[in-house]
């Protein structure tokens, strides 16, 4: 499940980058990621304290960096019932965040595993992807904001 969490954020880092190109030559993009970490509680930083809390679930890591001028943060959680990432997601929309796939929503794949949804509020974006089983689900949140300075 971790490999597919890896994809689904290396997507929307794409989708980042591709969102700071304009016209002409694009540049060059400046990247810089740190390692997952690893571990089982919920981070508290100035990214995590921008979006809601999940009430359960399990912490398993973490990781920062910056890309196409946003810095970014992402938590991979584990254990939540198919209910509680949804329960998560209203608890979203309920902290004011919208979202921008323009009512899309979480979709699933023939896998069973979920593609993601992205939010946006005062100038942070949410990016979420979980699994779609009933039970036993990985839940993935990349927080970005535009770089500062």
């Amino acid at each position: 499940m971790r490999r597919i969490l890896l994809v689904f954020l290396s997507c929307a880092l794409a989708l980042l980058i591709g969102c700071g190109v304009g016209g002409g030559t694009p540049p060059t993009p400046d990247i810089s990621v740190t390692p997952w970490t690893e571990t089982n509680q919920w981070p508290d930083n100035d990214f995590t304290r921008a979006v809601p809390e999940p009430e359960v679930g399990t912490v398993t890591a973490s990781m920062e960096g910056t890309s196409a001028g946003y810095d970014f943060f992402a938590v991979q959680m584990d254990g939540l019932s198919r209910t509680e990432v949804q329960d998560y997601l209203q608890a979203v929309e309920e902290a004011g965040y919208q979202s921008v796939t323009e009512g899309l929503g979480m979709e699933t794949s023939l896998e069973g595993v979920t593609v993601g949804d992205m939010y946006y509020r005062d100038g942070t974006y949410l990016s979420l992807s979980a699994g779609d089983q009933a039970e036993d689900n990985s839940l993935g949140l990349l927080i970005s904001r535009p770089s500062e300075g």
